[in-house]
């Protein structure tokens, strides 16, 4: 469910091949080093990318979109710590500018189980752009986690109002509806899920369970057994 973003990869050889000959000539141009940076993450090339935008930060220290494009690169390797670093130190530069960085800082903050921290930075995200479903959702994860079930519906609802097609938010408030006993809710949740893409074999189990839940066993076997067609693994 974590989606780490990094720019396109379309033409990003391409960029890298452009932004090296540039850099032969200038070989400190910092927005070289950046633009080459970004197209090396664009095809998971997240080490190089970080030696580029350290380069770009050593001649401009202070610049929020270097800082959290090497936060992002950091990300790719698992370097939590560094990550949240570099987003902090571009929340310092621009405290009211790019919601992204509060969101991926948000992230990296629920990956080492820091939920309390996380839900500050994805409301801090909604503030600056309330119109992003994903920062909803991620809030409702953690809120989910902090066991406050009422306000992690609360957020799926709203990124399911903003974004509809998503079923993954559908199946989350759809386990938070089972456990509150909310039956037919979950069930509404999980087939809508499935409406979406039939070939989702964890909704299939999700309303499965809930139907068994229900003693309605035929249409609970059922369920599981188009789960297993699905995914026999």
């Amino acid at each position: 469910l974590l989606s780490v973003w990094k720019p396109p990869a379309m033409n990003s050889a391409r960029v890298v091949e452009q932004s090296t000959q540039t850099l032969k000539d200038d070989p400190n141009n910092a927005d070289a080093l950046f633009v080459r940076g970004r197209a090396h993450l664009a095809l998971d090339q997240a080490a190089r990318a970080i030696e580029d935008l350290h380069r770009a930060l050593e001649l401009r220290p202070d610049d929020d979109k270097f800082l959290f494009q090497r936060g992002v690169a950091y990300l790719h390797l698992d370097e939590l710590s560094a990550a949240i670093e570099d987003f902090t130190a571009a929340i310092e530069v621009k405290p009211h500018g790019n919601p992204e960085i509060y969101f991926h800082r948000g992230m990296a903050f629920s990956d080492i189980d820091e939920e309390q921290q996380a839900v500050k930075d994805f409301s801090r995200a909604i503030e600056l752009r309330p119109s992003e479903w994903q920062y909803y959702f991620h809030r409702a994860l953690s809120y989910t986690v902090l066991l406050q079930q009422q306000r992690a519906v609360r957020d799926y609802t709203r990124a399911l109002e903003l974004n509809p097609r998503s079923y993954d938010a559908y199946c989350s408030r759809a386990l938070l509806f089972r456990d509150q006993g909310h039956f037919q809710r979950a069930l509404d949740d999980y087939t809508a899920a499935i409406e979406i893409d039939n070939t989702l074999a964890i909704a299939f189990v999700g309303r499965g369970n809930v139907y068994r839940k229900m003693d309605d066993a035929q249409r609970a076997m059922s369920d599981l057994d188009r789960a297993i067609e699905i995914d026999p693994c």
